[in-house]
C-alpha cells in the first residue's frame, strides 16, 4: 500500500467501479475515452481507496480507466490510499477539481448531493462538505436547503471538531422523499458497456 501518493500497477479487475462514485452528471464522454486511449502511456495514475477488507474503490480517473480497457490493457497505474467508504465518497466528490475535464455546475451539484445524501456527511458542516467537494459554502447551503432531508442529525460537526445544533429549515421534507428526489435527479449515467 502506498500512503505517500506513489503509484502502483494494479489489475483493472481489482478496482470496484461503484456508480455512486462517478461524479460526472453526463457520465463518461466516450470521445475523451478514445482520446485518452491514444496516449495511454502519458496519462497520470488513477486514484482509489482501499478499505480494511481489501475492496479498492475507484475514486478518480474513470475516463482513464475506460481508456485502459479500450486499449486492451490489463493493469493501470493507481495511487491507492487506505480508507473507508466515507473517505472514498469524499475523494470522489473532490476529484477533477484541479485537473482533467473541467467540472460543470451539474457535476459540482452532483458531488455535493453525493455527500449530503450520505448520512455521516449530512451531519457535517457546509464548510466541511464544501472543502471535500471543492465548491463554495454557498452551493452546499443552497442544496441543503433545497432538499432539507428530515433525517439529518440534530447537530453538525464543524471543521473545528465541535458539534453545533442544527437549525431546522422551513421547508423540511421527509427523508424518503429526499431519497426519491436524489434518485430521480442524480442517478448515475453510464454508457451501456461501462463495465
Amino acid at each position: 500500500m502506498n500512503s505517500n501518493n506513489q503509484f502502483q500497477e494494479i489489475a483493472l479487475t481489482d478496482l470496484v467501479l461503484d456508480p455512486r462514485l462517478q461524479m460526472r452528471e453526463a457520465g463518461l464522454d466516450l470521445a475523451v475515452v478514445d482520446e485518452y486511449a491514444e496516449c495511454i502511456d502519458d496519462l497520470p495514475p488513477v486514484n482509489a481507496i482501499r478499505n480494511a477488507d481489501g475492496t479498492q474503490w475507484l475514486t478518480g480517473g474513470w475516463h482513464r480507466y475506460h481508456a485502459h480497457k479500450k486499449a486492451g490493457r490489463q493493469k493501470i497505474k493507481c495511487v491507492v490510499r487506505p480508507g473507508t467508504w466515507l473517505d472514498a465518497i469524499a475523494e470522489a466528490a473532490g476529484s477533477n477539481a484541479k485537473h482533467g475535464i473541467r467540472r460543470t455546475g451539474a457535476d459540482k451539484r452532483r458531488a455535493v448531493m453525493a455527500l449530503l445524501t450520505e448520512p455521516t456527511w449530512a451531519g457535517r458542516s457546509d464548510r466541511m462538505i464544501a472543502e471535500a467537494a471543492h465548491v463554495s459554502n454557498h452551493l452546499v447551503s443552497q442544496l441543503r436547503r433545497d432538499i432539507s432531508v428530515g433525517n439529518y442529525p440534530n447537530t453538525r460537526t464543524g471543521v473545528d471538531g465541535k458539534s453545533y445544533k442544527r437549525t431546522k429549515s422551513k421547508s423540511e421534507i421527509p427523508a424518503d422523499c429526499a431519497a426519491k428526489f436524489y434518485a430521480a435527479q442524480y442517478k448515475p449515467v453510464m454508457p451501456a458497456n461501462w463495465q
